[in-house]
């Protein structure tokens, strides 16, 4: 029986959340929007699923339209707890996407807990701080395609959405007013605290986070753990990034102090959609596919 539905807005936000439920030895199940009928799936050892919506980079209203359609779906199959996955960096359609999963519930409120104190990434008086910075000001307020342009959580959600938001501090109060409520964290205590108070007060059907508030959920809805069943694992590993946020370059720069080989395409390589299949290209790509038949681990940043 699906106990949560998780709804992130892309691949790698869905698979960050996976994580923390496998930690904790939980049956999951990630599947697209397009999958959405696997909210009735007849595994009854099944407790997660999470869906990548894939709204990243939609227009506003387009996520919207989607994750209403995805929390209307869950609702009418009895999901008893729907958690919208946001970006730790605050990037994406936070306004618009929490809106509708509020919306689309019926619920009066949404809890918002967009911290993650175990990477540094924390919720102080409402404004969001990466490593120490506004996140307006870190790495993701410089991201060439979707820049976080404020660091306060409220101004974020205003610029998509008129929804009553509330700052929260770092408690739940006795009396809950109406919308979105943001709560403040600035520890892993700040985030047990606040869903131990969620779940006392009967408060867990809507909720919205990044990684960070996820990973205290399979013990706050008391999921079953089951035996993992570990995937084969390939002897080589081939991996393609295309991401210049450098958080990832220094990824990269990691992995090739460890041994790994790394490839980087010039831009004519990156732009020109007819080089791969020119005479050039194809002899560059099989000279890089025999310096990268005895390599364990392999880089190819795009």
């Amino acid at each position: 029986m699906i106990k949560l539905l998780v709804i992130a807005d892309d691949f790698t936000g869905a698979l960050d959340t996976g994580v923390q439920f496998k930690a904790k030895q939980t049956l999951i199940q990630i599947a697209s929007e397009k999958c959405i009928e696997s909210l009735k799936i007849s595994d009854h050892n099944l407790q997660v699923l999470i869906v990548d919506a894939e709204t990243r980079h939609m227009t506003a209203q387009d996520a919207y339209q989607t994750v209403y359609q995805i929390v209307q779906t869950a609702v009418e199959a009895g999901v008893p707890c729907i958690y919208k996955k946001t970006d730790s960096g605050l990037r994406g359609n936070i306004g618009s996407e929490l809106t509708a999963a509020l919306n689309a519930s019926g619920n009066k409120q949404l809890h918002f807990i967009p911290a993650f104190p175990l990477i540094n990434r924390i919720t102080v008086n409402g404004i969001h701080y990466i490593d120490g910075k506004p996140v307006a000001q870190s790495v993701f307020g410089k991201d060439p395609f979707e820049p976080v342009q404020s660091s306060k959580v409220k101004e974020i959600i205003y610029s998509q959405s008129p929804v009553h938001t509330h700052l929260m501090g770092s408690t739940v109060p006795d009396v809950l007013p109406q919308g979105i409520l943001v709560y403040d964290s600035a520890k892993d205590e700040d985030l047990q605290q606040i869903a131990q108070t969620l779940k006392l007060r009967g408060e867990l059907n809507l909720l919205a986070g990044c990684a960070g508030f996820a990973s205290v959920l399979p013990d706050l809805l008391d999921l079953d753990r089951i035996e993992p069943q570990f995937p084969p694992i390939p002897q080589k590993l081939l991996v393609i990034c295309g991401s210049i946020n450098p958080i990832t370059l220094r990824q990269l720069d990691e992995a090739q102090r460890a041994g790994a080989p790394r490839i980087q395409l010039t831009p004519e390589q990156k732009l020109d959609d007819r080089w791969l299949t020119s005479p050039d290209g194809l002899q560059i790509t099989a000279e890089w596919m025999a310096q990268l038949k005895d390599a364990p681990l392999a880089n190819h940043f795009a």
